[in-house]
């Protein structure tokens, strides 16, 4: 089966005086070469979605700043959580149960 997982993150602008303004943002997660019924696939497809929230939210070696470290964390889960919530129902319409930890 052909999947294409919507990554969503909500980042905090960086500017200060906008620091509650909320932005959200989107990666496209090709699933279309992975075999989601098994392990082997299953692993793939959580290290794509891990790779896309950093890339989407930025990596915490890129700062110091404590407060966009903590913009980045946020973001990063929130976008690993709605990944990994896509990658479950993914998986779960290839007619495949979960065997991997999906987190």
């Amino acid at each position: 089966m052909r999947h294409a997982l919507m990554l969503l993150a909500a980042i905090v602008a960086a500017t200060p005086v906008l620091a509650a303004e909320r932005e959200t943002v989107t990666a496209t997660v090709s699933m279309k070469d992975l075999n989601l019924t098994s392990r082997d696939g299953q692993r793939a497809a959580t290290r794509r979605v891990k790779r896309a929230a950093i890339a989407l939210c930025g990596a915490l070696a890129e700062t110091r700043d404590l407060s966009r470290m903590n913009d980045i964390k946020r973001c990063q889960s929130e976008a690993l959580a709605s990944g990994m919530a896509a990658t479950a129902r993914a998986i779960a319409a290839a007619g495949a149960a979960p065997q991997v930890a999906l987190r």
